[in-house]
């Protein structure tokens, strides 16, 4: 039995690079929002300190029994 040849097929062999932009956009997109939540994360905790952190946390546990 012979093997089988692949040959790319030019339409799609420029497709993953037409997507690159996307998966960067979303790799930005996803970093800035991490950065923005531990922005908000430093300033909740410098304005109200420690105990709506441990509140949160005892709620939590609370809740969960």
């Amino acid at each position: 039995m012979g093997e089988k040849m692949r040959t790319p097929i030019p339409a799609l062999a420029g497709a993953p690079r037409n997507r690159d932009w996307f998966s960067s956009a979303v790799r930005i997109g996803c970093a800035l929002l991490a950065a923005a939540l531990l922005a908000a994360a430093i300033g909740l905790w410098a304005r109200h300190g420690s105990a709506v952190f441990f509140d949160l946390i005892a709620s939590g546990i609370a809740y969960c029994f």
